[in-house]
């Protein structure tokens, strides 16, 4: 009864700072013990590079270059990499910022492309086999690293990949172990507004994934890395590297390669199996990557043309496309070596 309460009931004046006290070290306490390794359901959704505006360095023969490149970041594409070394592949005056893993038609990276007065869309694409592998290690080693529920059952580095790859290619599944979503991400990213760890419940359009490539100012590979460089710091400073050029002996600057402490996605390690069930997962980043060798073979050859044969580099086309041929014969053999993903698989 309030009315029968008297001022013995309280905690004393200096008890109650003493309490308060008390908890606030708790507090403390609990904070130095977790900092450094984030709680388990706390997700690396973003890119330490994304928040970071990356102005160019080098001199420029070009009449404009204050133009913001906007890069969309797909994760496990060398995107890090890429940002950090964009300052020596950029003019001065022009500044890079990554989309903070966002699609490209989300409102954020479209907020970026209209938010300058002039803007350049510029894109890093990867073999896509090779890409939902490395999103699997990136998952099992370092974003899900503390997860006792994403598959990791057996021994080396691929165990868990089959049932990983199992989850993500059921239809009705809506959990994807609280990461990467690799079905068709690429074509995803650039023809939707859904992120990396969006289960997606409809298969993106291609066609528009194609014509988003078209249109951007520059598209890189991951597997040629180097060449993507090169044609980028030519294209947009308008002047010739030696370094850069076909046969040439001269060493460039020495390239990012962000590990991330996790292993390489090595596709040789992997049986037809389990090929096969990557392979599944991307059949319409597989046909997207093939334009992308394309696109960027014209961009080497536009180079030659404005600096001479040979300016932009070795043809790597050919070869390219014969890694891919090789991954999707190994995964579904054929004696004719038309190998592809049998029509009869889809969404």
């Amino acid at each position: 009864d309030r009315r029968k309460r008297t001022r013995t009931d309280a905690l004393p004046h200096h008890g109650r700072i003493a309490k308060a006290m008390r908890t606030l070290w708790a507090i403390a306490a609990a904070a130095a013990a977790t900092m450094g390794q984030p709680p388990l359901d706390v997700r690396r959704r973003l890119s330490r590079s994304d928040g970071v505006k990356w102005r160019g360095t080098l001199n420029s023969s070009a009449i404009v270059n204050q133009y913001l490149y906007v890069f969309v970041h797909i994760p496990k594409n060398a995107g890090a990499s890429f940002m950090k070394d964009s300052p020596r592949h950029l003019p001065r005056g022009a500044i890079l910022r990554g989309s903070h893993e966002k699609a490209l038609w989300h409102g954020y990276t479209q907020h970026l492309i209209n938010s300058y007065p002039r803007t350049r869309l510029v894109l890093m694409l990867r073999h896509p086999i090779k890409m939902a592998y490395s999103q699997f290690l990136m998952c099992k080693y370092s974003i899900r690293v503390q997860d006792k529920g994403f598959p990791r059952e057996g021994t080396g580095v691929k165990s868990g990949l089959k049932l990983w790859a199992q989850r993500l290619l059921n239809r009705n599944a809506t959990y994807a172990f609280a990461c990467y979503h690799s079905r068709d991400i690429q074509t995803r990213y650039l023809a939707t507004a859904q992120s990396a760890w969006t289960v997606p419940k409809h298969p993106p359009m291609l066609s528009k994934a194609l014509a988003s490539l078209g249109k951007a100012y520059f598209v890189g590979l991951a597997e040629a890395y180097p060449q993507s460089a090169c044609l980028l710091r030519m294209l947009t400073t308008h002047s010739p590297l030696e370094y850069c050029r076909c046969g040439s002996t001269e060493l460039g600057p020495r390239l990012t390669h962000e590990r991330h402490k996790v292993p390489s996605a090595n596709l040789n390690d992997l049986d037809q199996e389990e090929l096969q069930l990557l392979a599944k997962l991307v059949p319409r980043d597989i046909r997207l990557y093939a334009r992308a060798v394309v696109k960027l073979d014209a961009q080497r050859l536009k180079v030659d043309k404005l600096f001479g044969q040979g300016a932009g580099g070795c043809a790597v086309a050919d070869e390219l496309r014969q890694g891919l041929r090789d991954t999707l014969c190994s995964a579904y053999p054929s004696q004719t070596g038309n190998c592809s993903i049998p029509a009869r698989y889809g969404w």
